[in-house]
């Protein structure tokens, strides 16, 4: 409303030019916040719905036809022996090797799933951490311990989840309680190096 009050007073006043700069900007204005729509998009955090049995067969179809795109599966824990584990009730990964098929058979089909059109999904991230979580006090541990290099508990679970969900993008992180800038920085250069 006030836009508009904006332009007929402009009108109302004979200022043409000053209505034709203010059109250009309020338009540039649209444009840009257009722009960064489109290259952000609209995403969801999912968890359990996406990968429990009883709701999958019905959250997958419906998240491809949402017109969202992009989903954070949420929410990967550190356990204390590095270990990789959604909302601690789904164990993925372990000593490097994935281990989600034991739990959930059909998770990594229903992730290729996800982002194999049609679907207006195009972006698929894992979240780390959560209010209370240990995950990124776990991180600056293993960082002052063993570190990030290949053969590490980090880098090898890691790796594994990546090598058995390629379709992840990036990890989405949520350090509510750490905030250790030289682990997280190791811990995110780690995880680009392995192709998030």
């Amino acid at each position: 409303m006030g836009t508009l009050l904006k332009v007929v007073k402009i009108i109302l006043n004979g200022k043409v030019k000053e209505l034709i700069s203010f059109l250009m900007f309020f338009g540039a204005c649209l444009l840009l916040s257009g722009s960064i729509l489109a290259q952000t998009g609209v995403g969801i955090f999912g968890g359990g719905a996406i990968y429990k049995t009883e709701f999958r067969e019905d959250a997958i179809p419906k998240l491809k036809n949402s017109g969202m795109n992009f989903v954070v599966l949420w929410t990967i824990h550190i356990m204390e022996n590095g270990d990789l584990d959604f909302n601690v009730e789904f164990p993925v990964v372990s000593n490097g090797v994935y281990i989600g098929d034991a739990t959930y058979p059909e998770f990594r089909n229903d992730m290729t799933a996800l982002v194999t059109q049609p679907t207006s999904i195009n972006r698929l991230e894992v979240g780390v951490g959560a209010a209370s979580s240990q995950s990124f006090h776990r991180i600056q541990a293993y960082y002052e311990g063993e570190g990030f290099g290949p053969g590490t508990t980090m880098y090898e679970n890691w790796k594994a989840l990546k090598d058995s969900i390629p379709e992840i993008d990036a990890i989405n992180f949520n350090d509510e309680s750490n905030y250790d800038t030289p682990s997280l920085t190791a811990f995110s250069i780690m995880l680009f190096d392995l192709g998030y």
